[in-house]
Parts: structure tokens; C-alpha cells; sequence
């Protein structure tokens, strides 16, 4: 398991950009928790990828502070779950349209068509009488 907290680790320095944060005993720690409950190195990169990929964590927020601590991501199984699916939104979003077949579509604003005779998009004029 000590590679694998290792492994864990160099990925959040990489992509956090924390090349000179050590590997302290409260990260070791929440990290072997998270294993050991069971999820995979790979879910566990995933979530560190969901937290980059957040624009409120990554200092998009009313404050512009930056939450990318991995104590923060490796928290809980409930932080984790939740940068996971961070991860797989924005992977998602990421599609060739071919690869959405089958999925549903997303919503997507109507744009109003133009009058076929003047052209404008919100004529309320009633052109029969001109």
C-alpha cells in the first residue's frame, strides 16, 4: 500500500502543481483510509483530476481562494464520490458526438426563429395589412 499512497501522492503534486509538498502523515493517512474502504488508485486520481477541473475549487469562487488540498479531496468517502463525479462531468462534457449515442440530449435554449417577412426575431406585427 505504500506505493500506492506514493503513486497517489506524485499524481496531486503534478496535477495541483505542489511540486515541493511533502508527503506528511495527515495526507498519508487519508489517502490509506480511502483504500483501504476500498476504492482504487484510479478512483482516487480521478477525484484529484474532479477537483482540478472545478472552477469554485480551483479559486473560481466569491473569494478566489483555491481548494485543492488533498487532505480536502481524500476527506471522506463522500468527498471523494464527489470529485469523482466532478471528473466524470467534465469527461462527459468532453464527447465526440458520437459517442453521446443512446445518451439523452441536454437541454438546450431554443433561439426564436425570425419573421418570414420582415426578419427581425420578435416582430409582433401582423403583416398581412401592410
Amino acid at each position: 500500500m505504500k506505493e500506492q499512497v506514493q503513486e497517489i501522492f506524485e499524481h496531486w503534486q503534478r496535477v495541483m502543481n505542489h511540486p515541493r509538498s511533502k508527503l506528511d502523515a495527515s495526507r498519508r493517512r487519508v489517502i490509506a483510509a480511502r483504500l483501504k474502504e476500498g476504492y482504487t488508485v484510479e478512483q482516487i486520481k480521478a477525484a484529484i483530476d474532479g477537483c482540478k477541473a472545478s472552477e469554485w475549487h480551483q479559486g473560481g469562487n466569491s473569494s478566489g481562494a483555491i481548494y485543492d488540498g488533498l487532505t480536502l479531496i481524500c476527506r471522506n468517502a463522500e468527498k471523494l464520490d464527489f470529485f469523482i463525479a466532478l471528473n466524470n462531468r467534465k469527461r462527459s462534457r468532453n464527447r465526440e458526438p458520437w459517442q453521446s449515442v443512446g445518451r439523452p440530449e441536454t437541454f438546450k435554449a431554443s433561439t426564436p426563429e425570425p419573421c418570414s417577412v420582415c426578419g427581425r426575431l420578435t416582430c409582433l406585427k401582423d403583416h398581412r395589412f401592410d
